[in-house]
Parts: structure tokens; C-alpha cells; sequence
């Protein structure tokens, strides 16, 4: 017994370097798991009014329609059919697929585009939507994408292996019927019209009476080390590129105002923890060589991750140095995940793998000078 505590204190004594492990870290906590002496507290400086049911995107790749769909939720109060929004856009896709001649269906989205396609599709209340709201959930999901792409793959083989021309444009009007057949028969009818207190409404023309600001130009930022504001591009969008610091400043002045804003991150889940929802790198116990790579390393060697999109909405100040220590995080995997379905993503997170976020421009955010606002998004004549 006096043997292994001596080898214990050995051991203990030892100061491990080239990245290995400190003693109390080897007996305080698991190989990956949350530090016991993290500090870590759910308070916040300002928060968003808490108006928007925790959202569920399941087996889709869709965070990015949910989470503008939240945003836009949380600023009018009417609860949107995500299944509807779901339906369409893997309907839409697919087709975008048959027209190119491609046999995968991309379902995944930036800021910019996301919004462009809920304009497109339109918008229904959750109280118009009669048709499935399962159909996002395993084995369902992947059953009916998979089906999708085998059509897929039948043209395009037909096309690559015929020379009749009316036989190739036959596979392809067949193949569109036949995703509609096969996805309405999972999801219920695509609706076309709908009522809603009283009134009978499209999708295009309820999104253009009850989400106008759906047509309003967003900012679109993305986040870089550089200390330079940069405008790249303009349009229905105001298009940036800042620093950290500029721009913390600016999703502040969002959040002051009372809206949340779209977050766009890579997702590292060795640095969240499911159960607290913190989202930190030096929360968590590694060896010094397996911590999180730096940007440049991620980039060398093509190890940034999957990207996510996200609500922010609300943050905390670091009363020492005046800087945003931590930001309060909606995020669209149900109430069992993470804080009841909210995350607390910390500052070495946000610097490390945040790299853009947008917001609805407001007259009260300044933007950096020389960027002149771009006109609004034209709202649809016919539905």
C-alpha cells in the first residue's frame, strides 16, 4: 500500500511537458469531458425577449432556414410551418439537381441564399400546415433522399447513354412528376392556397403580409483576424469583411436593439458539451497537442469542421475587459439538447470558429463608411 502511494506521489509529482496531461487533470476529469473548475454561469448582460418555441430540425441539413425562420418568429410573433419550409426545399433541390444534371441533392445553405429561398417558397402559418411534421425524423428522411437520388441517377444515366432527344426530355419531365408524387406521399399536398383568419392566402402573398421585412437588404459579415473593414460586394445585401473586434461591436448594437441575429460557425463537438450547452475550448481536459488547431492549420489541412447556422440572442460582458465573454445561443435541435435547447457559446469558441453572421439592416446599427445601402428586395407581383 505504502509502495503504490509512493508511486502516486511520483506521479503526481511529475510536470508532464511536451502536451501530456497535468496530474489534477488526469484525476479531476475524464479524457475529453468538462473541467469541474470551468466557470461557467448562465447570466447575461442583454438578452432578446424569449417570444420563439425551441425548434427541431431533426435529419435535414436545414439550420439555416430554421434559424432565419426564428428570427423572423421572434420579430412578428406568427408561429412558421417548418414543415412546410422542409418540403420545399428538399423538393426544390431536387430539381435543381435534375436540371443540372446532377444526382446529389444539396440541402445546405449560406445566410444570403437561405433568405432568398423562403422569399421563393414562401410562407405558411403552423396553423395552416395539415400535412406531416415526421417525416424530418429517422429512417423517414433518409429513406425518402435516397429515393430522390436513385431517380436522379436513372436520367442521368439515360441521358448520358441515349442519343434521342425526345427519350431525354421524357426521363426528365417523368422524373419531376415523380419527385412530386413521391414527396407529397411522405409530407402530405404542397399547399398552394390556405386560409388564415378568415382569408384565403398564398404562400408568397402571407410572407409579403406578415413578414415584410423578409424584403428589407441584410447585412452580411464575414469575420476575419485582419483589423480592416472590407466591402466585397453589394446588392439586396450589404456584404462586409471585419475583424473580431469590429465585429463584436456591431452584434451588440443588434442585440441592444432588441433582434437576434444569424449565427454561422464551424461546429467542433469536442469543445460543447451536450448536457450544459457550453461551448468553449479550454473548458474541456486535452493534451496540449490535441487542443483545437489554429485557423491556419485548419485551412492547411482542410479540418474545419461542419458548418452550423444559429440564433444569437444574448451576450455577456467581461466586466474586466469590456469584451463579450460569452453569447447566449438558439439553436434548432429541440429542447433536449444542450441548456433546453439553448448553448452558451464562450469567447476562445466564438473567435476560433464563428466566421460570420447577418442581420435585417436597421437605420439605428451604423454601418463602417464608404458602404452605401443597397435598395430593397423587390417584392413579388404574383404569387
Amino acid at each position: 500500500m505504502k509502495s503504490l502511494f509512493l508511486l502516486l506521489t511520483f506521479f503526481c509529482a511529475q510536470s508532464f511537458a511536451n502536451g501530456r496531461l497535468q496530474c489534477i487533470d488526469l484525476f479531476a476529469v475524464r479524457f475529453g469531458e468538462l473541467k469541474s473548475n470551468f466557470q461557467h454561469d448562465t447570466r447575461y448582460d442583454v438578452l432578446v425577449p424569449d417570444t420563439v418555441n425551441i425548434k427541431d430540425q431533426c435529419s435535414t441539413s436545414h439550420c439555416h432556414m430554421y434559424t432565419w425562420s426564428a428570427e423572423l418568429e421572434n420579430s412578428s410573433g406568427i408561429q412558421i410551418a417548418n414543415s412546410y419550409l422542409d418540403a420545399m426545399r428538399l423538393y426544390d433541390q431536387t430539381l435543381a439537381a435534375l436540371k443540372s444534371g446532377k444526382t446529389d441533392i444539396s440541402l445546405g445553405s449560406f445566410a444570403f441564399e437561405s433568405r432568398n429561398s423562403i422569399r421563393k417558397y414562401g410562407i405558411i402559418p403552423e396553423s395552416a400546415w395539415q400535412g406531416s411534421k415526421k417525416f424530418i425524423e429517422q429512417p423517414m428522411y433518409s429513406h425518402l433522399e435516397g429515393a430522390l437520388e436513385a431517380i436522379l441517377v436513372r436520367v442521368a444515366w439515360t441521358v448520358a447513354n441515349s442519343t434521342d432527344s425526345a427519350l431525354k426530355t421524357f426521363a426528365k419531365e417523368e422524373a419531376r412528376r415523380e419527385i412530386l408524387l413521391m414527396i407529397e406521399n411522405v409530407t402530405g399536398k404542397l399547399p398552394t392556397e390556405f386560409m388564415h383568419e378568415n382569408k384565403t392566402y398564398t404562400p408568397r402573398s402571407f410572407a409579403e403580409t406578415f413578414f415584410p421585412e423578409l424584403y428589407v437588404p441584410i447585412v452580411d459579415v464575414r469575420m476575419q483576424n485582419v483589423n480592416v473593414v472590407e466591402r466585397y460586394k453589394t446588392g439586396a445585401r450589404i456584404s462586409l469583411k471585419m475583424d473580431f473586434q469590429r465585429s463584436e461591436k456591431m452584434m451588440r448594437q443588434v442585440l441592444d436593439q432588441g433582434r437576434a441575429l444569424f449565427l454561422s460557425y464551424r461546429h467542433h463537438r469536442q469543445f460543447v458539451d451536450p448536457k450544459t450547452g457550453v461551448m468553449s475550448i479550454e473548458a474541456f481536459a486535452y493534451p496540449k497537442m490535441a487542443i483545437a488547431l489554429s485557423p491556419a492549420l485548419m485551412s492547411r489541412y482542410s479540418k474545419w469542421g461542419g458548418s452550423h447556422a444559429v440564433l444569437v440572442v444574448g451576450y455577456e460582458v467581461d466586466p474586466i475587459t469590456g469584451r463579450v465573454r460569452k453569447w447566449k445561443i438558439q439553436n434548432s435541435w429541440g429542447e433536449a439538447s444542450g441548456d433546453r435547447g439553448y448553448f452558451h457559446m464562450y469567447r476562445d469558441y466564438f473567435e476560433r470558429f464563428a466566421w460570420g453572421f447577418s442581420f435585417v439592416k436597421d437605420e439605428n446599427i451604423p454601418l463602417p463608411a464608404g458602404v452605401k445601402p443597397p435598395k430593397a428586395a423587390k417584392v413579388p407581383t404574383k404569387a
